[in-house]
């Protein structure tokens, strides 16, 4: 779909919430005897236009919010906009402009969350949109008819139930992107009890929820941020330099490294040509020494992209010292550590009782133990600026005697941490601390201390005690994995750790009586924690079918399947897919990514649908798209995605609840080999850090590498096998 106008809006206020200044429809001219590139040429030109014309009133344009109706016009403008040099533009979903609308329009009515339905000519998506961070908490979709009457009805129907819907909406919004909407808000407003508004200006409000988006957007994350003021503050500097690379886009800083002050940020897309995008970086680094804020030094940091390779044409561009993380791989999820510690894994004020211990007892740095029911988080807090370095976190077995003595591994090793703390404070919710004191203090030559009255009782919001069926499992994202081995440790024997999952006799056939077709026949197999376990065989021996059973996707027609060693047979269908849903993560060879919902909310979409959402859960969902090299895809679409990209965000998904097990199936099957192989790797760096997978493939030269080999053949396992390596490989030869 080629487009025709450019609408623009001027709105007022540092997040664009107030009124709006100017309007602006431009439009696009076409034609044979233009040359190519010029829509494109357009719509950057009215970018720039609109920016002067707000110069020259008297408006500082602080953030550019672009939204649209074609994804592949959207690819286009992001390469034009990287080849002009065009600073602070930020491409913003339509989906996610309606939620900011929604958001907005909420406050404004004083709702705590209200239903947004966003319509497109063949698709409508009915979510509830939390007013104070703007997180959707339920999501709907449906397909539209042709016929017009039948596509109003349909609409009618879905807003008759918005009510009910989690999070109880105590109104409705109505955003359209090619439809009149005006024309069909009769019809919806009888359909619920609800009231019903939409914008005042309907053509042109996906771009005023864009500007809302755009100036609510953080251009740079806090894992990036503390990881830079860390860097600072170790060299000495007062301001530093922080580049941010991302494989299509950079953003630029200048940071204070003693206060939360940034002089200046600056973002800019990326050419897709390797050498273009070189020369743009090496552009930025160069006018580094002039920029506001006097820095004197640069931090580089990179997700998705080969930081070590482009260091010395960056080191070249400038004076300044320029400086990079000693493992750039390993260098976001320390930062995530560092910026978590003082936002979601330490409360404030359990920082503010180790510093105050650490003053009492003369220390330089503590070390903090805070403790709950299924987690220990261990940092280093310093006594005079309450800098928390070095942070580790953890998931405790659920067996207590397995939990102490974990939580005594974690403090042996105080005493090597960053910033050489003086003594461990030891703070708990929901635990009983000083029952587990003694065991500390024997295992470290530091003194040991906790609060005089600590609060034994559990809170209110602590969870009832876990059932064996819900076992902690594998922390992947910004912890430590249980069942992951350390550098040149021989890990566990497979068969001396838990069975996480377990099949026992299971048969399956469809239709029934002399007409059944049998898939699978006698099936047992026990899957441990921390395994990397391939299943291969020809097409029609039963290893999807098999996997879909163990994922509790289809029940088998005899057999069981245990969780945790606990039979999930005698389960409801609502208890078998909470256990799904907590326990299991699964990749499909589909991918199954919601086209209306941007990347980071498809990856948070099984919290959604678990009734769990908040701030909290698109931090989440943005690290570990970090983690994958995605982070500048959290707010795009899945179209404008690669066919590796939208699989590693579904591999990001299956994670998202913390899976003891991730089950594969085929996640390489629509994939060219490159991508396929990126895929590959991506799961084997989770098992590597303790994280449980079961892979279906086809490819035997994937399935070959696993450590553990399951063949089937009509339906049984024709063989099962474990390949012993030396104390140390690697599971699989490099590529």
């Amino acid at each position: 779909m080629t487009p025709t106008s450019v609408r623009t809006v001027l709105v007022a206020g540092e997040k664009a919430d107030g009124v709006v200044v100017n309007y602006g429809n431009f439009d696009i001219a076409h034609g044979a005897d233009l040359p190519s590139g010029t829509t494109i040429e357009q719509i950057i030109a009215t970018i720039l236009i609109t920016r002067e014309t707000a110069a020259s009133a008297g408006y500082q344009v602080g953030s550019t919010g672009v939204t649209w109706v074609d994804a592949a016009t959207a690819t286009a403008l992001r390469e034009g906009l990287a080849t002009r040099r065009v600073d602070n533009v930020l491409l913003v979903s339509p989906f996610h402009s309606a939620i900011a609308l929604a958001g907005a329009a909420g406050e404004s009515a004083g709702y705590d969350h209200t239903a947004l339905l966003c319509i497109e000519p063949d698709v409508a998506t009915l979510a509830v949109v939390d007013t104070a961070d703007r997180v959707v908490t339920d999501v709907r979709r449906r397909f539209l008819p042709d016929d017009d009457d039948e596509a109003v009805g349909a609409l009618v129907e879905i807003v008759s139930g918005a009510g009910a819907m989690k999070g109880g909406p105590q109104g409705v919004f109505v955003v359209g992107s090619g439809v009149d909407i005006p024309l069909i808000m009769p019809a919806l407003v009888d359909a619920t009890t609800l009231s019903v508004g939409a914008p005042e200006q309907p053509d042109s409000a996906l771009a005023r929820g864009a500007a809302l988006a755009a100036a609510s957007t953080e251009l740079l994350t806090p894992t990036a941020i503390e990881l830079a003021r860390t860097e600072g503050r170790a060299a000495g500097h007062t301001h530093i330099a922080l580049l941010c690379i991302e494989p299509d886009s950079a953003t630029y800083a200048v940071l204070n490294t003693y206060d939360e002050s940034i002089a200046e940020v600056r973002r800019r897309f990326l050419p897709s040509d390797d050498a273009q995008a070189l020369a743009a970086l090496v552009e930025i680094a160069t006018g580094v020494d002039e920029t506001e804020g006097g820095p004197q030094g640069l931090f580089v940091l990179g997700s998705g992209v080969d930081v070590p390779l482009i260091m010395p044409d960056l080191v070249a561009a400038t004076a300044l010292p320029v400086t990079t993380p000693e493992r750039p791989a390993v260098g976001s999820a320390r930062g995530a550590a560092l910026a978590s510690a003082s936002v979601s894994s330490l409360a404030s004020s359990t920082v503010a009782l180790a510093r105050a211990a650490g003053e009492s007892a003369g220390y330089d740095s503590t070390a903090l133990l805070s403790i709950e029911p299924d987690t220990a988080t261990l940092a280093v807090v310093g006594t005079t600026d309450g800098l928390v370095v070095d942070l580790r976190r953890r998931f405790l077995p659920h067996d207590d005697d397995e939990a102490v003595a974990a939580l005594v591994e974690m403090v042996k090793g105080v005493g090597e941490m960053e910033g050489g703390p003086q003594g461990v404070f030891v703070v708990g919710s929901g635990v009983d601390v000083p029952l587990i004191m003694p065991a500390l203090a024997e295992v470290t030559s530091l003194p040991v201390s906790a609060p005089e009255q600590p609060a034994t009782a559990p809170a209110d919001d602590v969870p009832p005690a876990r059932s064996s069926l819900f076992a902690s499992s594998t922390a992947f994202l910004n912890g430590s994995a249980q069942g992951a081995t350390a550098p040149g440790q021989a890990p566990p024997s497979a068969k001396t750790r838990p069975v996480v999952l377990e099949a026992r006799g299971l048969c399956k056939s469809y239709g029934s009586g002399d007409s059944a077709i049998p898939i699978i026949h006698d099936i047992n197999v026990q899957i441990h924690a921390g395994e990397f376990v391939a299943m291969v065989g020809p097409s029609g021996s039963g290893k999807s079918t098999l996997l879909s059973i163990l994922g509790l996707l289809e029940p088998p027609t005899s057999g069981e399947v245990l969780v945790n060693q606990v039979s999930v047979a005698q389960l409801s269908a609502r208890e078998r897919a909470a256990v799904r849903g907590r326990r299991i993560g699964y990749v499909f060879q589909s991918f199954n990514l919601l086209a209306g919902l941007s990347v980071a909310e498809n990856v948070m979409l099984p919290s959604l649908l678990a009734g769990q959402a908040g701030r909290g859960q698109y931090d989440r969902a943005v690290a570990l798209l970090e983690q994958f090299g995605l982070t500048g895809r959290a707010n795009r679409v899945p179209a404008e995605l690669s066919g590796g990209e939208q699989q590693r965000v579904a591999i990001a998904r299956a994670l998202f609840m913390a899976p003891q097990v991730v089950l594969a199936d085929e996640p390489t099957g629509n994939l060219d080999t490159k991508n396929g192989r990126r895929v590959i790797e991506a799961l084997y760096n989770l098992n590597a850090a303790g994280q449980t997978i079961v892979l279906v493939t086809h490819d035997r030269s994937i399935a070959d590498e696993a450590p553990r080999l399951i063949s089937l053949l009509d339906g049984r396992i024709d063989s099962d096998e474990r390949h012993v390596r030396p104390a140390g490989a690697a599971w699989r030869a490099a590529h």
